[in-house]
């Protein structure tokens, strides 16, 4: 079933490349997988006796509740196809694979600035993490106005400080030190 659940999670992977939303895709498969991970859930789901339709409901309905509005059509067509096919006893391998597959040489970066960024910008550090990474990366904006000028960036559980704020407490760091040395 290994084999099997790779081959679904490859044509996911493929269909989420080329739909450019990979990371979207990726947080949601990720949601779903700790859904799977649940017995309770997993038993509802393996069960023979429940029918098919009562499993795409059931998928549906936690599926909108997770996601509200944004769930992806294309991420609810293949819970619905694994159950249509009768392999709800790869969703979870699958879920996971895929999962793994969007990991590899890839990650996010959340990006806080004080004002939004132009598409330039974005492109620019974009390009800048990747070249220090070797990574292809997910630039995500947010605006944060107390930052006051200049910006955070928090990649693979490293924090790049590059706003005023840091500058400033950097420097009364320095300040400080120096006085004591000097006392």
């Amino acid at each position: 079933m290994a084999k099997l659940s790779v081959r679904y999670a490859t044509a996911l992977y493929e269909l989420a490349m080329e739909r450019g939303s990979l990371g979207v895709f990726s947080e949601q498969a990720k949601m779903a997988i700790g859904i799977m991970g649940n017995d309770e859930f997993k038993n509802f789901i393996l069960h023979p006796a429940v029918p098919k339709n009562e499993k795409y409901k059931f998928w549906d309905n936690v599926l909108k509740i997770l996601f509200k509005d944004k769930v992806r059509e294309e991420l609810r067509s293949f819970l619905h196809l694994l159950i249509a096919k009768n392999r709800e006893n790869i969703i979870l391998d699958s879920l996971f694979e895929f999962f793994q597959m969007t990991q590899k040489g890839q990650t996010k970066a959340a990006v806080y600035s004080a004002t939004p960024l132009s598409t330039p910008q974005k492109v620019r550090i974009q390009k800048l993490l990747e070249a220090k990474t070797s990574k292809k990366i997910e630039v995500e904006v947010k605006i944060k106005p107390e930052i006051l000028g200049g910006m955070f960036i928090y990649i693979d559980e490293i924090v790049v400080d590059r706003s005023i704020g840091g500058g400033l407490n950097d420097m009364t760091e320095f300040i400080k030190k120096r006085a004591v040395v000097n006392e």
